[in-house]
């Protein structure tokens, strides 16, 4: 393997999307003197001429993209495969969810066969995300680049598992697009992905918990790199939080890997004929309808707010609840945390690696309804200690923030490079 002296302008990065994690990496690698490219979809960088005529010609136009907006690195290290992603937002907006599920593989795989044309000997890494990465890493090996597969989600296998735990437990939740991507589908995809395990030289993951999924299915360990992704910028101090009725909150998509139908089901048996509490659910509902007809008038159910409005009401809750069944990460912790909002995490997520227990919040069994509502309940019933232990998840936010991450990136894979 060469030496991270020897790493001057020769990684690339890709992934079809966009997101805080992935810039932060990239700008890792361009402040270490190390990208070469990095290799998306869509990227709105106010240096091109055409974005600064659509922004003064056109603002909402930009304003919708603003979740691409990306300018940190100059423009001829971003090479750019935009249009079957364009084909896959359309879907995701007008299709049904088995439609833009099709469209969202076919864009992925073609994406992914496209950046590993981009490969060429003057590369030594090339840093890439599951389930688009297979052609790309096939390419690498011919050539001899180090692969880095980032693992963003929980090992395959133990997903396949769940999702049969729960229908069996739970027939209920079955529907067409749950049929969809479990069976035949799920097993195409889960070899797509054992397949990019097996190529991959080191595998990042952003918690225990995900590390935990991929030991248990014989991945080597000395392959597997555990970086916890950053908080988001913290405020300055906690708001004030009105306990006249008491909030929970859950963002995420209601589903059954996020654990929504549990988080509900306790609500139901235990909490839904309570006046003096609420419950207000924010994401896109992948459950059953029948699931989310909900006749207590203690609950909300919003099926998007924007970040700004998210933010009100991390400042309006009481306490954050996040029962997932399985989360490679679960940056909505970091989220409310950075906010000073006290978190109750299921151990499959980051909850572990960024909370203390019953210090700056609270971690359950996953899976488990009781724990899920004795710690409710104790939370109900000892509001005066959520202050303080809003006050430590703030500490622990503005103590690990992006340069942070970045840092530990460049240091890790130094580490295991020149191993």
């Amino acid at each position: 393997m060469p030496k991270t002296e020897k790493l001057n302008n020769s990684v690339i990065h890709s992934f079809p999307g966009i997101g805080i994690f992935t810039t932060k990496t990239i700008t890792a690698y361009q402040e270490a003197g190390w990208l070469n490219k990095m290799l998306t979809t869509i990227v709105v960088n106010k240096q091109k001429n055409w974005v600064k005529l659509v922004r003064f010609l056109y603002p909402s136009i930009i304003y919708k993209f603003k979740s691409r907006n990306f300018s940190e690195i100059p423009v001829n290290k971003q090479k750019l495969y935009p249009f079957k992603e364009i084909l896959r937002l359309v879907a995701v907006k007008f299709f049904s969810l088995i439609t833009a599920d099709k469209i969202w593989e076919w864009a992925e795989l073609s994406f992914d066969k496209w950046a590993a044309k981009q490969l060429n000997s003057k590369i030594k890494i090339v840093h890439a995300y599951e389930h688009a990465a297979l052609t790309t890493f096939e390419r690498a090996t011919q050539i001899g680049i180090i692969k880095i597969l980032e693992q963003t989600s929980q090992h395959y296998a133990f997903y396949e598992n769940l999702i049969n735990e729960q229908f069996e437990r739970y027939p209920h939740l079955k529907s067409t697009y749950n049929e969809r991507i479990s069976g035949d589908l799920l097993l195409k995809r889960n070899n797509r992905k054992k397949k990019e395990h097996e190529l991959a030289d080191f595998i990042i993951c952003n918690s225990t918990f995900t590390k935990r999924t991929l030991l248990n299915a014989s991945i080597e360990e000395k392959k597997i790199i555990v970086i916890p992704l950053a908080f988001p910028e913290a405020v300055t101090k906690s708001p004030i939080r009105s306990t006249e009725i008491f909030t929970f909150l859950y963002a995420g998509s209601l589903s059954i890997r996020k654990g929504t139908h549990l988080l509900l089901e306790v609500w139901e048996k235990e909490f839904a004929n309570q006046t003096n509490v609420k419950l207000i659910l924010v994401g896109k509902n992948l459950l059953p309808a029948a699931v989310t007809a909900i006749r207590a008038s203690n609950i909300e159910i919003h099926d998007f707010v924007h970040q700004s409005e998210l933010e009100k009401l991390y400042d309006q809750a009481n306490i954050f609840v996040f029962p997932t069944l399985a989360d490679g990460f679960g940056m909505v912790i970091t989220e409310a945390m950075a906010r000073g909002l006290p978190v109750i995490a299921s151990d499959n997520s980051a909850g572990p690696d960024l909370i203390e227990h019953e210090h700056s919040g609270l971690i359950i069994k996953a899976g488990e309804t009781l724990d899920l509502f004795e710690k409710m309940k104790w939370c109900i019933d000892n509001k005066d200690v959520l202050s303080n232990m809003g006050e430590k998840a703030l500490m622990r936010a503005k103590v690990y923030q992006w340069p942070a991450y970045q840092k530990k990136l460049i240091t890790e894979l130094s580490q295991h490079i020149d191993a």
